[in-house]
């Protein structure tokens, strides 16, 4: 993780104004981000079949991921999680429409499951925790932070790896924090789309999966508002794919 002391430390030793850096730490928020290799526990998968209720009809998307939320530490994101169960998330990368290409499920904990054998599933990954920051890509943030070089360059060094206009090109997942992206703010389009601009919209989570020959460069994102995440209400996720170009 990407520690504001340290990059505060690094910034200072290169002569990077205090005022400017300390700019740039008030716009980061916490975020989890679960790759295929790391040194943290596995709490999640990428692909392959999830394990669903045997009550629960077949989604309509292909399966993304899943995350254990038991496993996920204490305030390591901005966003009300789950505190036990299972999300497991499902995207169309094909033919995406914006806010209707996917869909979340949550299996509450000691729910009897099994493994669903699903059409078009994709290369499986276990999917290992690290906690890092993010900061914003899109709208009004950006364009105060835009210009500074030499901060994002430190950034880099000194371990942050979810970084302005950069999306890791490996399979990832990320909850909570900014939007990764080209085009737009998913989370910004996702209050316009349901007619709900004063609503607290939030990105639950994005996914960017390289491997998919039909999303190359392209990020999968799970927005919904932050009263129904905290009610397990997911009938109100918005998602989208966005690609560059």
């Amino acid at each position: 993780m990407n520690e504001p002391s340290t990059f505060r430390a690094e910034a200072s030793e290169r002569g990077i104004p205090s005022a400017d850096l300390e700019r740039w730490v008030s716009f980061a928020r916490p975020c989890v981000a679960l790759r295929p290799t790391g040194d943290g526990p596995a709490i999640g998968a990428a692909g392959g079949h999830p394990m669903l209720p045997a009550d629960v009809p077949d989604p309509g998307f292909a399966f993304a991921f899943s995350v254990d939320c038991a496993a996920v530490p204490p305030q390591a994101t901005d966003i009300p999680l789950p505190g036990d169960g299972h999300l497991l998330f499902f995207a169309n990368t094909f033919e995406p429409e914006f806010g209707k290409c996917g869909e979340v499920l949550y299996v509450p904990a000691g729910t009897p499951v099994e493994e669903r054998a699903l059409e078009d599933a994709n290369p499986h990954h276990d999917l290992y925790l690290s906690l890092d920051l993010s900061l914003p890509e899109h709208g009004d943030v950006k364009v105060e932070l835009a210009g500074g070089e030499e901060l994002k360059q430190v950034w880099r060094d000194t371990g942050g790896p979810i970084v302005i206009e950069e999306i890791p090109s490996e399979v990832v997942v990320q909850l909570g924090g900014y939007a990764s992206g080209w085009n737009y703010d998913p989370v910004e389009e996702a209050a316009r789309s349901a007619g709900d601009i004063d609503g607290n919209w939030i990105l639950l989570a994005e996914w960017s999966a390289d491997y998919l020959e039909n999303l190359d460069l392209g990020v999968v994102h799970w927005m919904i508002p932050r009263e129904d995440l905290v009610a397990l209400r997911f009938d109100r996720v918005q998602t989208s794919v966005d690609m560059v170009g």
